[in-house]
């Protein structure tokens, strides 16, 4: 549909052979700051702002304004450096635990063959993993 995919990876041979694969374009992680600035939807795929590893953003966030979405796939905690920074600068962040709700839902009603609650899954997660969002469940 026109857009343009580029992947940032530390490790720049791996990078590339996905956006290969894909049919994106691929740069080194040090330069996905540059690329993001001129991007629409920034996701954040890595570990990098996961309290247990790494809590610094994977990158500078001040690139990031109110033309850009930004989902960061980090759920604990769910709001971080990344989000707060490009929240800060008018962008739309979306935190890891929507993908991680919605996935444990889609899992929920492939074994039950009911409906997902939710609601009830929505604060069982911000339970477990703290709950500081604006996004509903």
């Amino acid at each position: 549909r026109g857009a343009t995919l580029t992947i940032a990876n530390r490790d720049v041979a791996r990078g590339a052979r996905l956006a290969a694969d894909v049919g994106g374009e691929s740069c080194a992680l040090a330069q996905a700051a540059a690329r993001a600035a001129h991007a629409d939807v920034v996701v954040n795929a890595t570990t990098r702002g996961m309290a247990d590893a790494d809590p610094s953003p994977p990158l500078d966030p001040s690139t990031l304004g109110p033309d850009h979405v930004v989902l960061d796939a980090v759920y604990k905690p769910l709001e971080t450096a990344l989000l707060r920074g490009a929240r800060a600068g008018g962008a739309r962040g979306v935190h890891g635990g929507r993908m991680l709700l919605h996935q444990a839902a889609r899992q929920f009603e492939l074994y039950t063959g009911k409906p997902a609650p939710l609601e009830a899954m929505d604060a069982a997660l911000r339970a477990a993993v703290g709950s500081s969002s604006r996004d509903p469940p």
